[in-house]
């Protein structure tokens, strides 16, 4: 014989690789079932093709098998939908090597009627929190049997450093008794995607586990579990640069392993505000606040300055006398305002570029600040979703064209805001 027929013989020979074993079918729904097979782990294989056939009526009808081809190695089961209700079915399973496909499993298993015996039904999640879901499910199936639940998680998120991570969950199981029909998952991470199995086990003896129904879910977003606090610049806090009226700060992204970040709120709080007060601010109340401001400041602007008018000293005795003099300090009362609002995509590119944040440059922030700092003291304190620093200086005043106010210290929060997923 010549090289080239040895060689085919010996490409033949290779390509031959034995069938799965212990194949064995159950119906999911009506009209679907899944095929699960085991296979020798020392046999090098490229993939599987599942083959199944509506109402055998003989095996060496090859012609009306329908094929299902996966290319990977490691399959070990398979979902077949379209079936017929009702109606029975012939599977086999075998292996590819080598772009050639070796013996199909023998005798194929059948499949008497697709009809869905040990399997929950109507598996929802009936509520999800942060860091906990609860499963519900209904089962109509024989007597004597328990269920089995378990999960596994994974999620990619951007960190502080605006690298990408990735994190999974190794896989935890639970069992429960006949009568369970529902199961509170709790201990869960905020914002991760969960695949959650609830299935049908026959007990002692030959105890056996069935298919199980799956759900999907993403836990809710919470708030980032660390902000760190926006740093006044290096050059300003020098006394280089910077003009009256402004504040050169420069902010870093939060992770957002617990949720995604839409936008940053720049908070000032005045300083007569304790822990508490921060605390509990809303962001309903915080909104208010800064839209009251906006048009306090915009009233004060539009206001044109007035002719001063002689009046007698009589009159103006009266006048004192019937209008005490009120201090503007009550014109406007002093509450925690929103600053700017900073996208998260710009926040990433400030952070990217090394670029500095001007607070009081009168495009996004809503007041003109005068900084006369001496230093920036931490002291800080986590909260849920907000992160404050306190800073000591000797007269940080607001100022605006008409009004100012003399306050020692103030508050500064940078407060990142999540998107609420509903899934």
């Amino acid at each position: 014989p010549s090289l080239q027929s040895f060689c085919d013989c010996y490409r033949i020979i290779a390509a031959l690789v034995g069938p799965p074993t212990n194949v064995r079918v159950e119906a999911t729904t009506n009209s679907s079932a899944v095929v699960q097979w085991d296979f020798e782990n020392g046999q090098v294989v490229d993939g599987f093709v599942v083959k199944y056939m509506h109402e055998p009526g003989g095996r060496a009808d090859t012609e009306r098998w329908t094929a299902r081809t996966m290319m990977s190695p490691t399959s070990r089961h398979l979902e077949v939908p379209h079936l017929t209700a009702h109606k029975p079915y012939a599977f086999c399973v075998l292996a590819i090597k080598n772009n050639r496909q070796g013996a199909c499993s023998d005798p194929p298993t059948l499949l008497e009627s697709l009809t869905p015996t040990y399997m929950v039904q109507n598996l929802v999640v009936e509520w999800k929190t942060s860091n906990s879901v609860k499963l519900r499910w209904d089962y109509n199936g024989p007597v004597h049997v328990g269920f089995y639940l378990n999960h596994t998680g994974k999620k990619e998120y951007f960190d502080h450093t605006l690298a990408m991570k990735s994190m999974t969950t190794p896989g935890f199981k639970h069992e429960l008794d006949e009568g369970s029909r529902e199961y509170l998952w709790t201990n869960l991470r905020p914002y991760m995607q969960y695949t959650f199995h609830v299935g049908v086990r026959t007990l002692p003896p030959g105890a056996r586990q069935y298919w199980p129904k799956e759900v999907v879910i993403v836990t809710d977003p919470t708030g980032p579990p660390f902000v760190f606090p926006p740093e006044l610049d290096d050059v300003v806090a020098n006394g280089i640069g910077g003009r009256p009226g402004q504040v050169v700060v420069r902010i870093r992204p939060a992770s957002e392993e617990y949720g995604p970040i839409s936008h940053y709120w720049l908070i000032i709080v005045p300083g007569n505000y304790s822990k508490d007060d921060v605390v509990n601010m809303g962001s309903a109340e915080l909104e208010a606040a800064t839209i009251a401001r906006r048009k306090s400041l915009g009233k004060q602007l539009s206001v044109s300055p007035a002719k001063k008018v002689k009046k007698s000293p009589a009159s103006n005795e009266d006048e004192v006398a019937s209008h005490p003099i009120r201090s503007r300090r009550s014109e406007m009362p002093m509450t925690a305002y929103i600053a700017a609002r900073i996208e998260a995509d710009e926040m990433r590119r400030m952070y990217s570029e090394d670029r500095p944040f001007v607070v009081g440059d009168d495009k996004v922030c809503l007041w003109p600040l005068r900084f006369s700092p001496l230093s920036y003291a931490a002291d800080s304190l986590a909260i849920p979703l907000r992160w404050w620093q306190r800073s000591s200086v000797n007269s940080m005043p607001f100022v605006t064209p008409r009004f100012s106010w003399d306050i020692s210290v103030v508050w500064i929060l940078l407060v990142p805001a999540i998107v609420i997923i509903v899934m």
